[in-house]
């Protein structure tokens, strides 16, 4: 219990001896300590205090245990430490700094032992000093918290090994570690530091971080998760990875951030990731990417080797890069997995200069690679890298450049189809290589090797330098027209120097006699002992045999068919389809035989054997060529699926359903009928490689599990029809078909910014179907071209995940549904077709960049024709026509204008700024016989400007609730035609009514606040409520009010005073004088049909009747019926047409004849009389009214018009009269 303290600051030394008998503690609280003595004892000594306490004693008969709680401890050497044993032979408590050195000066120092180990109790620092070396020989044992090497030139060395539940943490300097390291947090590799991880075995699992310096590996294995090299912006790093197995199950980024190129040097051991990759340009996913932001450097050498399914070259962008990312293969192996290498930017480089690429499933890789020969040629090994067994495939779309060369080893296949400009060797030592169509490398066919021509799935004529076939193989699909072909242009430069098998695959329809080049040569010709070394084995066929040709005159290699014939199914030995062992054949040649199938047989299928249309496909089948011509009937094929390099041609107007899964690899033609890929159910597939070609013909697929179609579909007019309750997901763009959704979805993914999907094709889709696109998956606005239609009929969906440009095309919906998230980018036209009982409906965003959307709605009986739920936006206007009802009731903000230009746009609001429900914040304009119906319940004010200018017919405003109150303020539109208020709300209109205004009130009440000018009627209807202030009708005007319709004369100025030219009530023409409520002040109170403090003026009267006319005559003959001037008119009709009654002046009209037109000229009274222009071709009943066309002919004469009938003149006789009736 005995405390040794130093309480009066500064430094204070013990000298003598300390022997600890029971627990002891050093206080090094008032200043630094120094024990310069000797440690004896058994007791534990436990320090405190935050000072610096310095042990450079001797301690052989100390064998306590030492417990450091509190702030530096700085040890000479082990031994001033005694000899305790066990993990906690050294407690550091957190917080604390374990140093080496004395009380002058830090110095190097060994701590520790294989029996004296160091326990963490949380984050703590182990600090050499500037210079010195720290070395930490016992094993360390943490709680928790971080392991933290002091930043300085110092170097920190741990022997043994490292447990602790947090992480690591270093900069300046050196550290090593040498023993096992196992970490519960990350291990942090900070700035300026060098550092040695030869751990036998090390674990990270929070992850690896490399800010600047070099860390060598050489660990035994190794794991953790993420691997962030370059972690901060200029902060390089190195790897120099020389042994050792290290694994991240997560992400490895090589030159994380901007300004900066980190590289990893991988010369042994390897580095390795699994195979838990969905996504392969994911951040967060096992992807070795090199560049994310910065730039990153991969060199593999020596025995190093890289295991990844997925290798990103310029992970991110371009912008950061200070160089090419870029991995340089001069010896090792890069094994990859089924993503591949791949790059999200273009500034890469991929050198391959020795060393070999491996794979641990098929890959492939559209990168430009350089072989650089700098280590020797590249070795491309297919076989497994992990099982040793699986034969795999990779493919090169890239270009191949450099002068470097390449050889293939290994089971499996090399697809190598860029524009390849390497000019070093190829060697084919295993396995096959598929030449595409050009070669700038002379090739090598070695024993155990295999050359092809084109790809795996489409034949091809290659072009090559020089060919060596020095044993192996070299393989043709042969087809006369299309097979496959060497063409060696090099003179001289085709040998055989050892013996070589030709191996054919037939690959379309063989006839005799027919000669197939299989290598085109130049120079020499080829010797007779070389040709010997050529073996091609027998037709395994005996439908086909065939010889090979040494051509010398052409300097060819041909295939010479001796005898071919092919076979039409019958089914007359049933319904199955073998090989070798039922006869349902018949041999085309003499159309009699019976035959079995063999392997390589080009079949039909056609009218001969439809009465047995279901054929099951028994053991592998492999075909040439499959033809299907029945002309009525459906084949269904089930059972094994047909393999090999054949093609499939469907023609005639009968079916083919394929319920077996087919692998073949050959091209697809449907010119005829139906193809039905499945039944419903999970079998059938349609095989084949390269664009299906559908041409007036159907392709359906009916599958209940998902499926992908990543080939184009192209031709003329055909259809693709999705049937089945899964995904079809359709990968390929470019496609020249319609396409038809009946069931489950359809996945449109082929399309792209400049890829079309289906461009100027229809794409129907039918319940319960959906169409389902992502960003651009029908084409962009950067070169592709959109579908011409998109129809979503009754129920049927479309699923828009993310935008979609649409500026031209037409989307029509039969109660169709739209949904979102994604935004449907306009400047088309949505249309909908009139339904009785379902609303169509947007409920996705429409934006209208592109150009002004229209939306065309047709009206059913349905209340509401289409909804749109989804937000309208951007620039351009938006147009309603049609006769149907469109709500709009998204939360709408587009600027350009709202059109009513037919049937009904129904909208809740009017607010400037937009919203939902109202038509965002641009104009408003009505035209046509369109109605804006607005259906809030509150008072609303809207600056925009109004337009009414458009369109002869009459335009509605409708408030429809009685608490609406609407008012239009703004005064920059243009008011001009007809227009009418219905509904029980209030409308207030400031803007100016020009000329050709019409204004009728149907209901509620309409306020016309501008100062106006147009000289329509106004009429005011029974249930309607107009409100004027002075200004608001032209002096010149007609007033008319009918039934229970009122006028409100406002009191803003005093007096009011509403001056018009006539007044009608219920049809009756008022006198001239003052109209209006009591209390009013008019001459004329009537408080059924005006209310307020203000007049009505009435500026003319009713024109004279009968009564006054007649005033004109004296001679006492003034009767309707009586003739005053015995000129044969009565009174009456001289009333009517405005003769005089008192001179004889003649005919009451006048006719002209021009041509073949007759011209009927009269007067009429106006108002105060109907008239009629009828016809009869016999001067007897029935006159009937005629259709000639009836016109003014001059101004007002007084209280008559001018008017005159033109008529035609016709074959046969007519007669003409004008009737003319006095108003009651």
């Amino acid at each position: 219990g005995t405390t040794l303290s130093n309480l009066g600051g500064g430094t204070g030394t013990w000298t003598g001896t300390v022997n600890v008998i029971g627990n002891a503690t050093f206080s090094v609280g008032g200043g630094n300590m120094v024990i310069d003595g000797s440690l004896a004892g058994t007791g534990n000594i436990t320090r405190t205090g935050a000072n610096t306490l310095v042990l450079q004693n001797s301690a052989a008969s100390f064998s306590g245990k030492f417990i450091n709680n509190g702030g530096v401890l700085r040890v000479e050497s082990g031994a001033a430490l005694g000899s305790a044993t066990g993990a906690d032979a050294l407690t550091m408590a957190a917080g604390t700094t374990l140093q080496g050195g004395t009380i002058t000066a830090l110095g190097s120092a060994t701590i520790g032992s294989a029996t004296q180990g160091i326990t963490q109790v949380a984050g703590m620092t182990y600090d050499a000093g500037t210079g010195n070396t720290l070395t930490i020989d016992g094993a360390v044992t943490a709680g928790g918290g971080t392991l933290t090497k002091a930043n300085n030139s110092g170097h920190v060395i741990f022997n043994r090994a490292i447990t602790s539940t947090g992480g690591v943490s270093a900069n300046g300097g050196t550290q090593t570690y040498n023993g096992n390291l196992s970490l519960g947090g990350a291990f942090e590799v900070g700035t300026n530091i060098v550092t040695n991880l030869n751990s036998p075995v090390f674990t990270a699992p929070a992850g690896m971080n490399f800010w600047t310096g070099t860390t060598n590996i050489a660990i035994g294995t190794g794991t953790t998760t993420f691997f962030n090299v370059g972690n901060a912006t200029g902060q390089a790093h190195t790897i120099n990875q020389t042994a050792g197995a290290l694994t991240a199950t997560a992400h490895t980024f090589l030159g994380h951030w901007g300004g900066q190129t980190s590289v990893y040097n991988l010369s042994g051991g390897s580095f390795n990731q699994p195979d838990t990759v969905t996504t392969p340009t994911s951040e967060s996913q096992a992807n070795f990417l090199i560049g994310i932001d910065g730039s990153g450097i991969l060199n593999v050498s020596g025995t190093g080797v890289l295991n990844t399914t997925s290798l990103v070259v310029n992970g991110r962008s371009n912008t950061n890069n200070l160089g090419q990312d870029a991995v340089n293969l001069t010896g090792g192996r890069i094994n990859l997995g089924k993503w591949g290498m791949r790059t999200s930017g273009t500034t890469y480089a991929v050198n391959l200069g020795g060393g070999t690429m491996g794979a641990s499933a098929d890959w492939s890789s559209s990168l430009n690679m350089s072989l650089t020969g700098t280590g020797g040629n590249v070795v491309f090994n297919t076989l497994d890298s992990v099982d040793a067994t699986s034969a795999r495939t990779i493919t090169l779309t890239g270009v191949l450049s450099g002068t470097g060369g390449l050889t293939k080893t290994g089971a499996g296949t090399l697809v190598l189809s860029g524009a390849n400009t390497y000019n070093g060797a190829t060697a084919i030592d295993g396995g096959k290589l598929h030449l595409g169509t050009a070669s700038a490398s002379t090739v090598s066919v070695n024993s155990g090797g295999t050359l092809q021509a084109g790809s795996t799935t489409a034949s091809a004529f290659a072009t090559l330098p020089g060919l060596a076939l020095n044993g192996g193989t070299a393989v043709f699909r042969a087809n006369f027209t299309a097979g496959d072909k060497l063409v060696v242009s090099g003179t001289d430069t085709f040998t055989v120097p050892a013996s070589t098998t030709i191996s054919v695959v037939p690959a379309g329809d063989l006839l005799v006699d027919d000669r197939i080049t299989l290598i085109d040569y130049t120079g020499a010709d080829l010797s007779p002992a070389a040709f010997a070394n050529l073996t091609l084995p027998a037709s395994v066929n005996p439908h086909i045999d065939w010889e090979l040709e040494n051509d010398t005159a052409n300097t060819e290699v041909d295939l010479h068919i001796i005898s071919a014939d092919t076979i039409t199914w019958t089914g007359d030995a049933g319904g199955t389809w073998d090989v070798n062992s039922t006869t349902s054949w018949v041999l085309d040649s003499d159309d009699i035989t019976p035959s079995n199938y063999y392997d390589y047989d080009a079949v039909t299928l056609d009218d001969t054997g439809i009465d047995t249309p279901n054929v099951t496909l028994a053991g592998t089948i492999i075909s040439s060529e499959v033809t299907v011509a029945n002309t009525s009937g459906t084949y269904i094929l089930s059972g094994s699926g047909i393999g090999g390099s054949a093609s499939l041609i469907k023609s005639g107007d009968g079916g083919l359903t394929l319920l077996n899964d087919n692998t073949r690899i050959g091209g697809t033609t449907i010119s005829g009928g139906t193809v039905t890929v499945g039944n419903g159910g999970t079998t059938g597939t349609l095989g084949g490689a390269g664009n299906i070609n559908l041409d007036n013909a159907t392709l359906a697929f009916n599958r209940s599990d998902a499926q992908t179609l990543s080939r184009t579909v192209v031709g003329g007019a055909g259809t693709l029809i999705k049937n089945g309750t899964n995904t079809l997901t359709m990968s390929a763009g470019s496609n020249t078909c319609d396409m038809v959704v009946n069931n489950g979805t359809l996945a449109a993914r082929g399309g792209a910014w400049a890829t079309s999907f289906a461009a100027n094709r229809t794409i129907t889709v039918n319940a319960p179907g959906i169409l389902d696109t992502t960003t651009h998956a029908l084409g962009g606005l950067g070169g592709a071209t959109r579908p011409n239609n998109i129809v979503i009929n009754e129920d049927a969906i479309w699923k828009l995940n993310n935008e979609q440009q649409l500026p031209n095309t037409s989307l029509t919906l039969s109660a169709g549904i739209v949904n979102g998230p994604g935004d449907v980018r306009g400047g088309g036209t949505i249309t909908t077709v009139a339904h009785a009982t379902k609303s169509s409906q947007v409920n996705c965003p429409v934006s209208n960049g592109n150009g002004g959307v229209t939306f065309n709605v047709a009206d059913g009986s349905v209340a509401v024709d289409l909804s749109v739920t989804g937000s309208l936006s951007g620039g351009n206007a938006y147009t309603k026509t049609g006769a149907g009802t469109m709500v709009p009731s998204g939360n709408n903000s587009h600027t350009g204008g709202t059109n009513a230009n037919g049937g009904v746009i129904e909208i809740s609001s009017i607010a400037d700024a937009g919203g939902v429900g109202s038509i965002g914040t641009g104009y408003l304009g009505i035209a046509n016989d369109g109605t804006f119906r607005y259906t809030g319940t509150g008072v609303e004010t809207s600056a925009r400007s109004l337009w009414i200018d458009t369109g002869a017919a009459t335009k509605t405003i409708e408030v429809v609730s009685a608490t609406g109150d609407v008012t239009f303020s703004g005064t920059g539109g243009n008011i001009n035609k007809p227009f009418t208020k219905t509904g029980a709300g209030a409308l207030t209109i400031a803007d100016v009514m020009n000329a050709g205004t019409v204004v009728t009130v149907d209901g509620g009440k309409l306020t016309l606040g501008g100062t106006n000018v147009y000289t329509g009627d106004t009429t005011v209807n029974a249930g309607g409520t107009l409100v004027v202030d002075g200004d608001s009708i032209a002096n010149t005007g007609k007033l008319l009010i009918n039934g229970s319709g009122e006028v409100q004369v406002t009191e803003l100025v005093d007096p009011v005073i509403e001056v018009v030219d006539t007044l009608f009530i219920d049809g009756v023409q008022m006198a001239a004088g003052t109209y209006g409520a009591t209390g009013s002040g008019a001459a004329n109170l009537d408080d059924a049909h005006f209310a307020g403090a203000g007049v009505i003026q009435v500026i003319t009267s009713a024109p004279a009747g009968y009564d006054s006319w007649k005033t004109q005559i004296t001679n006492g003959e003034d009767g309707r019926t009586q003739d005053a001037d015995d000129d044969g008119y009565t009174n009456l009709q001289e009333f009517l047409f405005g003769t005089n009654p008192t001179a004889g002046t003649g005919s009451l009209t006048s006719t002209e004849v021009s041509g073949n037109t007759l011209t009927i000229r009269w007067r009429e009274r106006t108002p105060g009389a109907t008239y009629l222009l009828e016809e009869s071709a016999t001067l007897a009943n029935p006159w009937t009214t005629s259709g000639a066309p009836i016109t003014t002919d001059g101004p007002m004469d007084g209280d008559y018009l001018p008017v005159k009938a033109t008529i035609a003149i016709g074959a046969g006789r007519n007669f003409f009269r004008v009737e003319g009736t006095e108003a009651p």
